[in-house]
């Protein structure tokens, strides 16, 4: 019989996490999984004479501590690097929220820039619209009273024409008159 077999160790009943537990919640702990066992519970030795500090399973044990702990160790440092992990996430997450939020208020900036430039350029269009018009109607004034000018000379041309021909009218026959009184005045001389 080998020592293994000689000692009878209760072995612990792990609770199947898949299966229903009639009513109760099938969430375990792991240490609910190990409620039998405890660490100041005496390891029954069956063998007489082979010294506990010697007994192969003492060793097993010892071994299966030091994995243990082991294995907590890295459980820790895993837990320790995913929340760095978390935390350098959770700062670049901050960081990305910032640049959007900065971002945004860019695009507000320039869509408000972008507002006021066409705004002030309707205004000014409008002002020159207007300036314009002005312009033109003013033109077309000018244009009105130059007309107007130019008929009332050509009227005042037309009307000096006028008089100029009924003074040259006049003139001519002031002109025969005088000649044919002046002319005639000598033959009746000489008759009488």
């Amino acid at each position: 019989m080998s020592v293994a077999s000689a000692l009878k160790f209760p072995r612990p009943v792990i609770p199947d996490f898949d299966q229903p537990s009639g009513g109760r919640d099938n969430r375990y702990r792991l240490d609910e999984a190990f409620d039998g066992l405890h660490p100041a519970m005496p390891v029954p030795l069956s063998l007489a004479g082979i010294p506990e500090s010697e007994h192969p399973l003492q060793q097993d044990w010892s071994h299966l501590i030091d994995l243990m702990q082991t294995k907590f160790e890295e459980c820790r440092e895993i837990k320790s690097q995913a929340e760095e992990q978390d935390k350098r996430v959770s700062e670049l997450l901050d960081r990305v929220r910032d640049d959007i939020r900065a971002a945004r208020e860019r695009v507000a900036a320039a869509e408000a820039y972008a507002q006021d430039v066409e705004t002030q350029a309707e205004t000014r269009i409008k002002a020159l619209e207007e300036r314009a018009a002005s312009a033109q109607a003013y033109a077309m004034d000018v244009q009105k009273r130059a007309e107007a000018m130019v008929k009332a000379a050509e009227e005042r041309a037309a009307a000096a024409e006028e008089r100029a021909r009924l003074a040259e009218t006049w003139l001519s026959r002031v002109y025969e008159t005088i000649s044919g009184e002046c002319s005639a005045k000598p033959d009746a001389a000489s008759a009488a």
